[in-house]
């Protein structure tokens, strides 16, 4: 019990957490759950340990960020305010685009939030509502970002697209440059994916390709 309540070996314990195993910040005293210093030691290490944060810490705008900023599915553990607070949802999905997963409905629909998301984690936009989702400058984000791995995640019109089919293709093909055989192929099956649902639809090249053809 003294040693849970014992600040430096909390912190040190805290600090030396294998990411992904536990926080051990679950073991400490109820106090140093609720001390910003040790927490913020805990959550820079692992963003989980934003979980076993107090309730009061999991609405501090540092200690959230840090943990989003280590590993964005944080977010889920942060407090209801902050996952609505357009701001401070920016600074997070900058940090890291997986907060955009766990982030409120409202910043999800948000171009301004999506946008920023898309542009850190390209595959993110499967997250985004239907606005961002159709929106051409978060899709072109995104195919620029995931090598073109994201666009299957654009809304249903937007696949129809030929300049953003085109871009995402294209931008496949130059992931593809130089890879080895098999990371070639892995690399362009979300675009034979896009292909594939499109059920074989005829779609026109944009001019500027068909000029240069």
């Amino acid at each position: 019990t003294r040693l849970r309540n014992d600040r430096d070996v909390v912190t040190t314990a805290v600090s030396a957490s294998k990411p992904g195993s536990g926080s051990a910040l679950q073991f400490a005293s109820e106090r140093l759950r609720g001390t910003k210093e040790v927490v913020l030691a805990a959550v820079r290490n692992d963003g989980y340990a934003l979980e076993f944060a107090s309730e009061e810490l999991r609405d501090d705008e540092d200690c959230c960020l840090a943990a989003c900023a280590s590993n964005g599915f944080a977010m889920r553990f942060v407090s209801e305010r902050l996952r609505h607070h357009k701001e401070w949802g920016k600074q997070a999905v900058a940090a890291n685009g997986f907060s955009f997963k766990y982030a409120g409905e409202n910043l999800q629909d948000d171009h301004e939030v999506a946008l920023l998301a898309c542009q850190e984690r390209g595959i993110c936009l499967q997250y985004g509502g239907w606005n961002p989702r159709r929106n051409e400058e978060c899709i072109r984000a995104s195919i620029a970002q995931s090598r073109g791995a994201a666009f299957e995640h654009a809304a249903r019109g937007s696949r129809r697209n030929p300049s953003l089919l085109y871009k995402a293709v294209a931008d496949h093909a130059e992931a593809g440059r130089g890879a080895a055989a098999g990371r070639a192929a892995a690399t362009a099956a979300p675009a034979a994916a896009v292909l594939r649902r499109l059920g074989g639809e005829r779609v026109r090249a944009p001019a500027a390709a068909r000029a240069s053809a």
